[in-house]
């Protein structure tokens, strides 16, 4: 048909003219700033080092241009990953342009609408690009069942992890590949598995200097107590002050229970009728930044004095002690609350379903076979997972950060469309 092999003749040009309107409407829009965006232009304590590092050098010699140039900027970056994807998945899944195309949009997406990562002053502007380009690398090197694109991916990943550490769960899948490739031959590749698994580590001691060099303080992101203990206040009793043996934990616990129950934020003490996991996305960072975070402040800090990083350090320090009994102590709940976290970031039980059954006949056919369209779905619904499993273990599964691997389920519909020859320009070819 004419009409396919007009996209497969212009390929180029249509998708340089995709990226065009899209980049036209990304300067119309202009930078936005939200409530994270000054941390990350102040460089605080508490922000990873990746972007405020990017922000620094652009506001180093853009002058009054920078909210333009730093937009601009991440919008090719984007522009570049999602290219670098597509033309991947084209090359090793043989896939006709015209899904590629329609795959460019879906990829496109998140540079528009409430997210608009490329005019948001958030880290999601680079980490985004970043794990595409990742993935992608992953891809090759599973099809091609080489490791030269894995031994790629390492610098983008550390440079990944150190931008939002939330994909951690890259360290295993990225494990788990090569294993696959070598078919377990650990001494064939053992330096690659090394430093794969030193990758967490690496990035935690890098983030460590960064935060030595810039506040003088040796030690990771003082951020993630913050957020691992809000789901497990959320869940809390209010007798629960009596399993920590330190008085200044309990007091702790009971100041930041009692604003819970003020707020209506404790599944004890919800408004009638509420839905609890509704009310925990909704309202989660008035758990974690407004409440458990407000109270650090109020235990840590003098009122007369200018916020000080060792605030941050010390409720992140407290914090972290605490939420390990707490939460073996409200385990059935913390867990019920987990499960409907995860589904929350599927968006609901039947895609829960849908996911898990895509996954199972993965498996299965990459078992069986060695289609490198079943890896491939293997590969990216087990990233789809990994992501929010492990997002859900201390955060709200918001589209903020779940929305990586949007684009995951639409290229299976396209791989499979193209398994069973919905393409016109082949059947002519074949006729």
């Amino acid at each position: 048909m004419r009409f396919y092999s007009f996209f497969e003749k212009r390929f180029t040009l249509l998708l340089w003219l995709v990226f065009g309107v899209f980049f036209a409407l990304i300067l119309q829009k202009g930078a936005l700033s939200f409530p994270d965006t000054e941390g990350y232009l102040d460089m605080a304590i508490y922000r990873s080092p990746i972007y405020p590092i990017f922000l620094a050098i652009i506001n180093s010699f853009s002058g009054t241009y920078f909210n333009y140039i730093t937009v601009g900027i991440q919008a090719i970056l984007g522009f570049l990953a999602v290219r670098y994807l597509i033309i991947t998945i084209g090359n090793v899944l043989s896939i006709p342009k015209i899904w590629l195309l329609f795959l460019a949009g879906v990829l496109l997406l998140p540079y528009m609408g409430s997210l608009s990562i490329a005019n948001a002053l958030l880290s999601e502007a680079l980490a985004y690009p970043l794990y595409l380009v990742v993935i992608a690398l992953f891809l090759k090197s599973l099809t091609q069942r080489n490791l030269n694109s894995v031994w790629k991916s390492i610098p983008y990943l550390l440079i990944l992890l150190l931008t939002r550490n939330q994909f951690l769960f890259l360290i295993p899948i990225g494990v788990l590949l090569i294993l696959w490739i070598t078919k377990f031959r650990l001494r064939s590749v053992w330096m690659l598995l090394a430093i794969f698994l030193s990758l967490p580590l690496i990035s935690s001691v890098a983030d460590k200097s960064y935060h030595f060099f810039t506040h003088g303080h040796f030690v990771a992101t003082p951020w993630t107590g913050i957020h691992i203990i809000t789901p497990a206040f959320f869940v809390a009793d209010e007798e629960d002050f009596i399993i920590f043996e330190n008085e200044g934990k309990q007091l702790f616990f009971q100041y930041v229970m009692d604003e819970l129950k003020q707020k209506e934020l404790n599944i004890h003490h919800l408004p009638p009728n509420s839905d609890a996991i509704s009310r925990y996305t909704t309202y989660y960072s008035s758990i974690a930044n407004h409440t458990v975070f407000e109270e650090g402040k109020e235990h840590f800090q003098d009122a007369n004095e200018p916020l000080q990083p060792t605030t941050f350090i010390e409720t992140d320090r407290l914090t972290s002690e605490m939420t390990p009994p707490l939460v073996m102590d409200n385990l059935t709940a913390w867990l019920k609350l987990y499960v409907k976290n995860v589904s929350h970031g599927f968006g609901g039980s039947k895609s829960v379903l849908l996911y898990c059954i895509i996954l199972l006949l993965s498996v299965l056919y990459s078992y069986k076979t060695s289609n490198v369209w079943s890896h491939s779905i293997l590969l990216l619904v087990s990233a789809t997972f990994g992501n929010i499993v492990l997002i859900a273990v201390g955060m709200h599964t918001v589209d903020r950060f779940t929305f990586y691997n949007d684009w995951v389920l639409f290229l299976i519909i396209f791989i499979l469309l193209n398994q069973i020859n919905i393409n016109p320009a082949v059947d002519e070819a074949r006729t």
